[in-house]
């Protein structure tokens, strides 16, 4: 069969996890994790909005207050951009 295009640095193409502990009010929590370019318009949208917030100085003295500073957003737009770029290369190689 054909295989499964993932991102090199998770290989795996559906991880799935689960806790025993409460959460929320429910007895057990579980969470799967799909390794797909399909995320990349949902990456690529929240990069754009949170990129026009940064942009207009929107809420940072909230995260001034909080020890962040703009270099630590810099930082995360890159790192997102990054994956949605390594997801976006799985339909051209």
């Amino acid at each position: 069969g054909e295989g499964v295009a993932c991102a090199e640095w998770n290989p795996s193409p559906v991880r799935v996890g689960w806790s025993p502990l409460s959460m929320r009010g429910y007895e057990r929590a579980a969470v799967m994790l799909h390794n797909s370019q399909s995320i990349v318009p949902v990456l690529q949208r929240t990069l754009t909005r949170a990129e026009e917030l940064f942009t207009a100085r929107a809420y940072l003295h909230q995260y001034h207050a909080h020890g962040l500073g703009e270099e630590d957003f810099v930082h995360a737009f890159q790192r997102l951009g990054s994956v949605a770029n390594a997801y976006q290369g799985l339909s051209e190689a």
